[in-house]
């Protein structure tokens, strides 16, 4: 699933994780590490599937990196299928412009 527009809660709460220096930091990793996850991408026994509002919870890119989200199996690095890279890409380039309309606008950078 993608995010097909960054509403007036998602830009909130994008600029509360904005304001957190490590987040800021990391969320690019972050992103690629969900995107390698096969649970992040659905593949769990309730079909959960991460997104845009799953990804701006306050600690959702700590677990992230904390390979909360990987399995024994999975090594982050490893690539995922092309159509979740897309989603991720999708997603990083919203963010990247969202940051950079914040920061143009005298927003947190």
């Amino acid at each position: 699933m993608q995010c097909r527009k960054l509403t007036d809660e998602r830009q909130s709460t994008l600029r509360s994780r904005l304001a957190d220096d490590d987040w800021r930091e990391s969320w690019r990793v972050a992103i690629d590490r969900a995107a390698q996850s096969a649970f992040c991408r659905g593949e769990n026994d309730r079909c959960w599937r991460a997104d845009i509002d799953w990804f701006l919870k306050p600690d959702s890119v700590t677990r992230i990196l904390e390979d909360k989200y990987h399995g024994p199996s999975e090594q982050p690095g490893n690539s995922g299928s092309a159509e979740d890279d897309v989603m991720a890409r999708h997603t990083v380039e919203i963010l990247a412009r969202k940051r950079a309309e914040q920061a143009t606008d005298g927003g947190p950078a």
